[in-house]
């Protein structure tokens, strides 16, 4: 809400609607919010089972003491351990036979631990070369194909790369193989979610979890695949399996905070969001989703520096730009967020989160013009997003009741 005098001394009041932008990735994968909450997006399928973690049982109570005149201490029996926390499943493919097609696989898994995704794809395809008729090199390629670091883990990402619309044909021919041969069934699941095929994409991810349900990676990214289709209820369990896997990912903590925040438990996000940043004091990332989380607590300083802070260890990525405008705006610092927003505009002119907040920094500075341009230019890139329309109508009105 915010306070603007006309002519005559009156005050309008006037709420127009701002944009921010919230993270979750295998890779990174970015769904767009409304001022103040996530926006969920849209489409669904697939209902998740998630893995309850047992307490153990509970100790046996202690017998009653005997009846005599003086009665010895009775010593409940020790209560019976908890169990040991999940551990992810192994993600080499190598089995360590020692035949030459193995030693191939084994130089590409070492080389994606280090992440060295073109030695690991090169390593892989010697792999195929040698065991042509074997899942587990198809599977690597692919694997190493989709840890590049031009493409992204998301719904329809990539839907035109030509590298990974040439995966699927052979994870399919792969899966022909080994039907239950978990890792091409998750790298398919992670292809046809880049490409845009939601539905396949789901089946295959669910199969993987289903096969190997403490596959970090097949967990996450099914996760990951339920909130970008609209489902972040189902997603939640998942994520949580994640972060119980590996409690020290800083990705799988930003992951399960973007479904709490996408639910609405803004405490719990800004929490899961906060222990990554502790985690990685240099990912930008963290430190974005954190201020995200803070602005939607109302904590603004703190939503503020952590924005800033993002935007500092990434300048080039519009949309950390386009939050921190979003949380200067909400502070009452106009002009710097009027300044962040046009920045973020011109690092990615096809981002419509960043023209709503230029127009709803400009519309607070009184320059009507610019905002309405600003709020034009957001609705000719989404004409199916609501907030362009619903504040050009609240600025008609307003220049409409100015002298």
């Amino acid at each position: 809400m915010w306070t603007l005098r006309n002519g005559t001394g009156a005050r309008r009041h006037t709420t127009y609607g701002a944009a921010l932008v919230v993270s979750a990735t295998v890779g990174v994968a970015s769904c767009a919010a409304p001022a103040r909450r996530a926006e969920p997006p849209t489409a669904a399928v697939v209902a998740p089972s998630a893995t309850a973690i047992s307490a153990g049982p509970s100790p046996t109570p202690a017998a009653p003491a005997p009846s005599v005149a003086t009665s010895a201490a009775v010593i409940a029996p020790s209560p019976a351990p908890a169990p040991p926390a999940p551990s992810p499943a192994p993600t080499a493919l190598a089995r360590g036979t020692g035949t030459p097609a193995d030693s191939a696989l084994a130089a590409g898994d070492a080389a994606l631990e280090r992440d060295d995704a073109k030695a690991a794809l090169s390593a892989y395809q010697r792999a195929k070369r040698l065991a042509p008729h074997e899942p587990a090199p198809v599977a690597g390629i692919a694997r190493a194909t989709l840890a590049a670091p031009d493409l992204a883990l998301g719904l329809a990402t990539a839907p035109r790369d030509h590298r990974v619309l040439a995966l699927v044909p052979e994870l399919e021919r792969a899966k022909a193989l080994d039907a239950n041969y978990e890792p091409v069934e998750r790298e398919l699941g992670k292809a046809l979610l880049v490409l845009g095929r939601a539905e396949p994409a789901l089946l295959a991810l669910e199969h993987a979890v289903a096969l190997v349900p403490n596959d970090l990676e097949a967990v996450s990214a099914l996760g990951i695949a339920l909130i970008a289709t609209g489902q972040s209820q189902r997603a939640l369990p998942y994520l949580d399996q994640a972060v119980a896997l590996d409690p020290n990912s800083a990705e799988a903590l930003t992951n399960l905070g973007t479904v709490r925040l996408l639910l609405g438990e803004v405490g719990e996000a800004a929490e899961a969001f906060e222990h990554a940043v502790r985690l990685e004091p240099n990912s930008a990332r963290a430190h974005s989703d954190f201020g995200t989380a803070s602005l939607a607590q109302g904590r603004l300083d703190r939503a503020v520096s952590e924005l800033t802070r993002a935007t500092e260890l990434d300048p080039s990525r519009a949309t950390y730009r386009s939050n921190l405008a979003h949380a200067l705006e909400v502070s009452g610092r106009l002009e710097q967020a009027l300044a962040s927003a046009k920045r973020a505009t011109e690092l990615d002119p096809k981002l419509g989160s960043a023209w709503i907040n230029v127009g709803t920094a400009s519309a607070k500075l009184g320059h009507s013009a610019e905002a309405r341009q600003a709020f034009e230019r957001a609705r000719a890139l989404d004409p199916t997003d609501p907030r362009p329309a619903a504040n050009l109508k609240e600025l008609d009105a307003l220049e409409r009741t100015e002298p």
